[in-house]
């Protein structure tokens, strides 16, 4: 049982699931769980292992799925007869943690801009991902401490699982790559998503997302020319521009889009 209470903990995390970690603390009087029975509440309603079952756990389920993906740990104490209308005379106190995924920086492409955004991460309080399937520029010299995935788009999307925490940027070597990442990116809930281009490329890639049904409402989430309009066009200055609208985007601000 614990080892499989750890396996769904690890998959919750890896997964980009929002879950919650409920654990009884406290525990005086009869009661259904002791002290250190645990659950993992899914906050789309599933739910792994008990803190008690019945009036007791639905309560709980219910002060999880109340709280937000970044909410601070909190204690919800119960005492059983008051709070529940149960004979026992019981009480208990359980500690919610909601379990957050790292903030994710995934960058497609290991070229120059790949680069230069990549040393920016730090600042911006995000973990860095890169994928490129090109060896030569996606490996732990050229990127250290980045999470490296040395595979096609389809491939590294299918293993990240890209959620609301994370934050895209489309910056490969080619067109058609630029294209298909999009492709695989759009119907992700992500944080923000940007890709690198002209105004004639970016709206020839849109066109073709257009064409295979991908709706306006979509489209438009997509930030393309990527980066604020600071005037730079070197690799470094363009990976600030990108960085300027991360922080503008994560913070609801609506500044002047890139010019290309």
């Amino acid at each position: 049982m614990e080892a499989d209470f750890l396996r769904i903990l690890k998959e919750a995390v890896d997964s980009n699931r929002d879950a919650v970690l409920a654990t009884v603390v406290d525990a005086r009087g009869s009661v259904p769980r002791g002290t250190g029975a645990r659950m993992i509440i899914f906050l789309d309603g599933q739910t792994f292992g008990t803190v008690g079952g019945g009036a007791i756990e639905n309560r709980i389920i219910e002060e999880a799925r109340a709280m937000k993906a970044d909410a601070p740990p909190c204690m919800v104490s119960l005492d059983l007869d008051k709070d529940l209308g149960m004979k026992c005379g019981g009480a208990v106190s359980v500690f919610l943690e909601a379990l957050c995924a790292a903030k994710r920086l995934v960058i497609f492409g290991g070229g120059h801009i790949g680069l230069a955004l990549y040393t920016l991460a730090p600042l911006l309080v995000l973990q860095p991902v890169i994928v490129d399937e090109r060896p030569d520029f996606c490996n732990a010299s050229r990127f250290p401490g980045a999470e490296l995935h040395p595979v096609l788009p389809e491939k590294a999307v299918e293993r990240l699982c890209p959620g609301k925490r994370d934050h895209a940027v489309i910056v490969t070597h080619r067109h058609a790559r630029d294209l298909e990442c999009l492709r695989l990116l759009i119907d992700h809930p992500l944080a923000y998503i940007g890709m690198i281009g002209s105004r004639a490329k970016v709206e020839s890639t849109l066109n073709a997302l257009r064409s295979e049904g991908i709706s306006e409402e979509k489209l438009a989430t997509v930030h393309a020319p990527i980066g604020l309009n600071l005037g730079g066009r070197t690799p470094g200055e363009i990976a600030v521009s990108i960085a300027s609208e991360i922080i503008a985007e994560n913070h609801g601000s609506r500044p002047d889009g890139f010019a290309w």
